[in-house]
């Protein structure tokens, strides 16, 4: 993908800390400080599902627990459709119609 694009939330830790953990397709590898990971992200054409799990990442990064999110921020030069927050993992079976990409076909 030739366009730029970083998403990044902030969260507040459950020891009390805001941490960001930002995703990029311009990092080309990961860093890791006290307040800020950036991961690197690769895109495709057409649409893409970005899927972070702020539970998993506050406890592999950091060793802490997820409390809240803080803040959203995109930077981007592409169109984003939906930011979606849930407690678990949706199945694009799931996802109200206009939502999937990719349709069921029925014969």
């Amino acid at each position: 993908m030739d366009h730029l694009f970083s998403f990044e939330a902030e969260i507040l830790d459950t020891h009390g800390k805001v941490r960001r953990f930002r995703s990029s397709n311009y990092e080309s590898e990961a860093r890791v400080k006290h307040k800020i990971s950036c991961l690197p992200l690769r895109l495709d054409y057409g649409w893409n599902y970005l899927t972070l799990d702020l539970q998993d990442m506050a406890t592999r990064i950091y060793g802490t627990g997820f409390k809240e999110v803080r803040r959203i921020t995109v930077h981007a030069s592409i169109c984003v459709r939906l930011i979606l927050f849930a407690d678990r993992i949706v199945p694009e079976d799931e996802l109200p119609k206009e939502l999937r990409l990719y349709s069921k076909h029925t014969d």
